[in-house]
């Protein structure tokens, strides 16, 4: 079994083709898989979001907005899973496609839309992304990728359960699935991943 953690912009473009390659690779190879995605709304989150779009990085009144969106976007998702995991997920998948490949502006107004067709309460996730429990898990999560030094987004970290012997895990960076996808494959075939220089170990 495969322990995973998606670390992630939750309105990323890169964030949506990374998460998909992901669930289709373990499905395709039918590795059990616990996913968590752990959604990021830090400075340097913002300063990625603003090269990656090619955006004015001297514009205050963008920089705030962005800010303010991956902040709502991050806060919700937390809210939303507090309803359950398979309704959080299709939840967040759903706002990323809505932003970032239909490039439909995102808004209070989108986020009620995409929460809607989730089959989640509305007024429930917007009550609680607002709570002093989501603020603390947004915390958490933050905290969580420092510790790990996970400096981009996505960023995947996988624990290997399949060998009782191996409680490492390894770090990935891609931006892109074609860019996953060989990573993954050296997971399934070398059980020694810290012989492969281009993945980055945890102790």
């Amino acid at each position: 079994m495969w322990e995973v953690f998606i670390f992630i912009n939750p309105i990323g473009k890169s964030g949506l083709t990374v998460e998909k390659t992901l669930i289709n690779f373990t499905k395709k190879h039918n590795i059990a898989v616990h996913l968590t995605f752990v959604p990021l709304s830090s400075v340097q989150i913002v300063d990625n979001y603003i090269k990656y779009n090619h955006l004015n990085q001297h514009d205050l009144q963008l920089r705030n907005q962005i800010t303010q969106n991956i902040t709502l976007a991050t806060h919700c998702y937390k809210a939303a899973t507090l309803q359950g995991k398979r309704k959080s997920r299709q939840f967040l998948m759903s706002l990323q496609e809505a932003v970032d490949f239909e490039k439909r502006p995102f808004n209070i107004d989108l986020v009620k839309e995409i929460a809607t067709q989730s089959h989640l309460d509305v007024a429930a996730m917007l009550a609680d992304q607002n709570s002093n429990f989501t603020a603390q898990q947004c915390l958490q999560d933050q905290q969580r990728a420092n510790q790990l030094n996970i400096q981009t987004t996505p960023s995947i970290v996988i624990f290997d359960y399949s060998d009782a012997q191996d409680d490492q895990g390894v770090i990935i960076e891609a931006e892109t699935g074609a860019q996953l996808e060989p990573f993954l494959n050296k997971l399934v075939s070398q059980r020694h991943v810290q012989q492969s220089p281009d993945l980055h170990i945890l102790d």
